[in-house]
């Protein structure tokens, strides 16, 4: 049990449930792989079209609702790929979800 308070504060009326979208076909292995990497650190390895940028939309969002003073780093090698993830990540969650939240170096 922590003896301070999070260094970051967290929003007790998102923290007791996870939102996981349905606009997209729901893949019970992306829905498994989701819910265990928001608890847990996770390393997430699967061929290409399986979902991976799915799955990281999910999680962002998630701790975007959860520590909404926080910052999620989404890493990628190249500025046109970082556009792409974004564009797909808005296409996920939706655009109105998590306005302003995206910042491409």
């Amino acid at each position: 049990m922590l003896t301070e308070s999070p260094a970051i504060a967290v929003d007790p009326n998102t923290m007791e449930t996870w939102i996981y979208p349905t606009n997209y076909e729901v893949r019970k292995y992306q829905r498994v792989i989701c819910e265990y990497a928001l608890l847990r650190n996770t390393l997430v390895c699967l061929p290409t079209g399986l979902g991976k940028t799915f799955i990281a939309a999910v999680v962002m969002y998630n701790y975007y609702r959860w520590f909404p003073d926080g910052k999620v780093v989404f890493m990628a090698p190249t500025k046109p790929l970082v556009n792409q993830q974004v564009e797909a990540c808005h296409n996920i969650v939706g655009t109105t979800m998590m306005p302003g939240t995206f910042v491409c170096v």
